[in-house]
């Protein structure tokens, strides 16, 4: 479990730090490789580290591979705690905003609202992931409104 521990360390760190998402996939690549070994495969680690790197390919605009990393996150996330927990909707916000940057207002919409059921069946209604999931949907329609 120590190198688990040390995985997870490396994963808090380069998180911390915005802006480099190379520097960021391959210690995200390495904490995987540890997680692999000692974890089993829907373990809810995974998961997260699978949002991480998605998150680092939607940085470097690698769309098809952000969604796909975010659609196996899901599927662990659905077997290992259910579609509504706090992971779930996470998901659900970083699929949204990758394709709210694609201009896929339908889809982008269809997960603000997905998490942000999640969310209000979690979190009191004035919780800041409740409001930037409102937000997020309010700048999905004004982005959409423009492109009229």
């Amino acid at each position: 479990m120590d190198q688990i521990q040390m995985a997870e360390s490396m994963v808090d760190v380069i998180r911390a730090r915005n802006g480099r998402p190379e520097r960021a996939l391959a210690i995200y690549r390495n904490a995987m490789d540890v997680y692999r070994e000692y974890l089993p495969d829907d373990h809810v680690l995974i998961g997260r580290l699978l949002v991480y790197e998605g998150d680092a390919h939607a940085e470097l605009l690698e769309f098809p591979t952000s969604i796909e990393l975010y659609e196996k996150a899901r599927k662990i996330f659905r077997k290992s705690v259910g579609d509504c927990a706090i992971d779930s909707a996470q998901v659900a916000v970083n699929m949204g905003k990758v394709l709210l940057r694609k201009c896929d207002y339908d889809g982008a919409k269809e997960e603000f609202n997905a998490a942000l059921s999640h969310y209000n069946q979690l979190l009191p209604e004035n919780h800041p992931k409740v409001t930037s999931t409102l937000s997020l949907l309010g700048r999905v329609e004004e982005e959409e409104a423009l492109c009229v």
